[in-house]
């Protein structure tokens, strides 16, 4: 008969510990999901953090899909003394990417975490606040001022979408299953431009004969505070306060460039739309090219957030070319446009 000895008991001893391991290494192995409320998934839990901001987006009434915003999320109880936004305290989410997808009963937009994995509330009674931006920017992680520039080629829609700067803020939004409404603002300028026939034209014709038009004197880079939704052009100054302070520790190329650009507005027709950062432009220059001539038109105006400043242009055919004219400058809706030959 085989004898049991000393290598015989360690043998025994390996496999009741390699059966112990193989029980446990499945939960181990579970991926980990990010989740600021600790528990992933299951009945009882709090529910998932679902946003539904609206907006009527320059580009339409409504986000489109695909559209990607940053979320914060405070717990404004919290006594928290470092990582927050203004005199906000520690976010619980910080700079959350979501994207705008369908709902899934086709009820219209909703926002989701891009990251797909189910953010939740921390417990199902605190109410929270939350603050939200449009375009995304992984520079915005833990700041207060974040440096944006709108496209200085807004010819597409995409590019005029990207454009469209907004902001939104809800307070004490109380935890919920269905999605939490936050109402969003165009923090940019519009400047709208109207080519109006003249003598010698009509509106086809003068379609036909557009070759482009071209917005000189604007600044594109802009800084947005975060906690205000205060939005204006770098190099500008805020009243009691100077210029606004520098994030030096942003990851932003030339931040503090006020440099002016050439900006390339989107075209419908005679219709001409660009979005710039609020400011005030004392030699704004218009450049329309018809038929093979350059004509410039100079003048200063100021854009303010969410509103539109209309101009007017009317483009007379003459014996040695054309004239182009142009009255005045107003904002909100208002037209001093003229003609000039």
């Amino acid at each position: 008969m085989k004898k049991t000895g000393r290598h015989g008991y360690s043998g025994i001893l390996w496999m009741t510990w390699m059966i112990a391991f193989m029980a446990i290494c499945p939960s181990c192995s579970k991926e980990s999901s990010r989740n600021p409320g600790g528990e992933l998934s299951g009945d009882g839990l709090p529910p998932e953090v679902r946003l539904a901001p609206t907006v009527a987006k320059v580009s339409g009434d409504s986000f489109e899909t695909g559209d990607r915003i940053g979320v914060f999320m405070f717990y404004p109880s919290e006594d928290s003394t470092h990582g927050g936004i203004g005199d906000l305290p520690a976010p619980y989410l910080d700079n959350e990417p979501f994207v705008c997808v369908e709902k899934s009963n086709g009820s219209g937009a909703a926002f989701v975490s891009q990251s797909g994995q189910k953010l939740r509330w921390k417990d199902e009674v605190t109410p929270a606040d939350f603050i939200c931006y449009h375009p995304y920017s992984e520079a915005a992680d833990g700041q207060t001022l974040l440096h944006l520039s709108v496209r200085k080629d807004q010819s597409s829609p995409e590019a005029l979408s990207d454009s469209d700067i907004l902001w939104g803020r809800r307070s004490e939004a109380e935890p919920a299953s269905e999605y939490v409404d936050i109402l969003t603002s165009h923090r940019t300028g519009q400047l709208l431009i109207e080519l109006v026939p003249g003598k010698g034209y009509d509106a086809t014709i003068l379609e036909s004969a557009l070759e482009g038009l071209v917005i000189k004197g604007g600044i594109c880079r802009c800084v947005l505070d975060l906690s205000t939704g205060s939005l204006i052009a770098a190099g500008s100054t805020v009243s009691g306060d100077g210029t606004l302070p520098d994030a030096s520790s942003m990851d932003a190329d030339n931040v503090n460039d006020n440099s002016a650009e050439d900006v390339i507005p989107f075209a419908d027709g005679l219709t001409f739309k660009a979005l710039l950062p609020p400011q005030k432009i004392e030699d704004l220059m218009v450049s329309v090219r018809v038929a093979g001539m350059d004509r410039t038109l100079k003048t200063s105006l100021e854009l303010a957030s969410g509103h539109v400043t209309r101009c007017t242009i009317t483009v007379n055919k003459l014996a040695d070319g054309i004239n182009v004219g142009i009255g005045g400058w107003k904002d909100d809706g208002e037209d001093f446009g003229g003609v000039l030959n």
